[in-house]
């Protein structure tokens, strides 16, 4: 019995040490970890664009918006739009909160009308003003005697 119980912290010792060394040896067969950049090379091209998103043009803004995914190769979000961009343009929430919210903004899907890394149009819209909300609204609105003022300066 006395040596049953000699053993007993010995035991405890290797049991408890086994789940570091497969951890560690988990780590060891891990490929190292990589910048973002390196797999998204396309995606850096963006920044000549006219507008860049200021988190974009920092190459370690990433993670700003982004999980780091490794090679699940999926989008990985912090968080869902609108509350993620709200992080930011916290300014937006009040016009979220107004009697009429434009639909697209209502929905949050922020993305629909804005590129989130970069883009050739003011307020990283997607395509020129009139041509974003023509995607929705019919254009005739736009031409009247009396035009909506953000539609009419485009």
């Amino acid at each position: 019995m006395k040596r049953k119980l000699a053993l007993l912290p010995f035991g405890l010792a290797l049991l408890l040490a086994s789940p570091d060394e497969a951890q560690q040896r988990r780590r060891a067969q891990r490929p190292p970890a990589r910048a973002c950049v390196e797999c998204h090379a396309e995606t850096l091209e963006q920044t000549r664009r006219a507008v860049v998103h200021a988190p974009f043009e920092d190459r370690d803004g990433c993670e700003s918006c982004h999980k780091r995914h490794g090679v699940v190769g999926t989008l990985i979000l912090k968080r869902d739009a609108p509350e993620l961009c709200l992080e930011c343009h916290a300014e937006q929430t009040l016009e979220l909160q107004s009697a009429h919210v434009h639909e697209a903004a209502a929905g949050g899907a922020c993305s629909s009308c804005h590129a989130p890394h970069a883009s050739d149009h003011p307020g990283l819209l997607t395509a020129p003003p009139s041509e974003t909300c023509a995607e929705c609204h019919d254009p005739a609105a736009f031409t009247g005697e009396h035009v909506h003022p953000p539609a009419a300066g485009d």
